[in-house]
């Protein structure tokens, strides 16, 4: 805001009472703001036709066409699956389902059975026996 001479700027970390009073009463007293203020705002209120005739506009259309669906949002005419977005939903949970189950089964090829899974098996074999 200050390179644009809008306002002044203070850091959170030099925040003090004194140096907030000195800047607001800078903005306040300087002339300087007051212009910069006043550019922007023409810049703003710079428009072919004003807020409140537009709205005026736009209610006589709608009063001369009524049961005009044009303005409608497109979110009505959706199957109800896209509009839950349930094809996202699952492509999500499958891509974090591979991306959690591919490397675990990847590293347990890898690494083979840990020794208690086949002293389980060995103890399963001679009981069975």
């Amino acid at each position: 805001m200050e390179d644009i001479g809008f306002g002044k700027s203070i850091e959170y970390n030099n925040l003090t009472e004194e140096g907030l009073y000195r800047a607001i009463m800078d903005v306040l007293e300087d002339p300087r703001y007051k212009e910069a203020a006043s550019q922007r705002g023409d810049l703003l209120m710079d428009q072919i036709t004003m807020p409140m005739d537009r709205a005026i506009r736009w209610l006589e259309f709608l009063m001369r066409h009524p049961g005009e669906n044009h303005f409608h949002s497109p979110v009505h005419h959706l199957a109800w699956c896209k509009y839950l977005l349930l094809d996202v939903i699952l492509f999500l949970a499958v891509s974090f389902f591979l991306a959690v189950a591919v490397p675990c089964k990847l590293l347990r090829w890898i690494f083979g059975p840990s020794k208690a899974d086949q002293r389980a098996q060995k103890l399963e074999e001679k009981k069975r026996q």
